[in-house]
C-alpha cells in the first residue's frame, strides 16, 4: 500500500475527494447563504468602527486612535433626560 505525503493511505484520500465531488451541489447551497451573511451582515460592521475612532484619512481605520464613547456623550445625556421625563410623566 502506497502512503501519501501526509501519512494517510492514498485510498482514503481518494474516498474523501470522491465524497466531496459527489456532494458538490450541497456545498454550493451552503456557500450561498454564507456569502450573503458575510457580505451584507458582517461587511458593514467595519464601517461602524469609524464611529468609535478619531479617524484620520492618512492613518486609515485600524491605525487611527480610538475615541471611546466621547462622541456619544451628548446623545447619551439626552437619552437619559428623556427617559427620566417619560417615566415621571406616565
Amino acid at each position: 500500500m502506497a502512503i501519501a505525503a501526509g501519512g494517510k493511505p492514498r485510498e482514503a484520500i481518494r474516498r474523501r475527494s470522491a465524497w466531496l465531488y459527489r456532494d458538490w451541489q450541497l456545498y454550493v447551497l451552503v456557500l450561498l447563504p454564507l456569502l450573503y451573511f458575510l457580505v451584507f451582515k458582517y461587511g458593514p460592521m467595519f464601517g461602524i468602527i469609524i464611529a468609535f475612532k478619531d479617524y484620520n484619512i492618512f492613518q486609515g481605520i485600524w491605525a487611527s486612535p480610538g475615541s471611546g464613547l466621547r462622541r456619544f456623550g451628548k446623545s447619551l445625556r439626552w437619552t437619559r433626560s428623556t427617559t427620566r421625563f417619560a417615566t415621571r410623566s406616565s
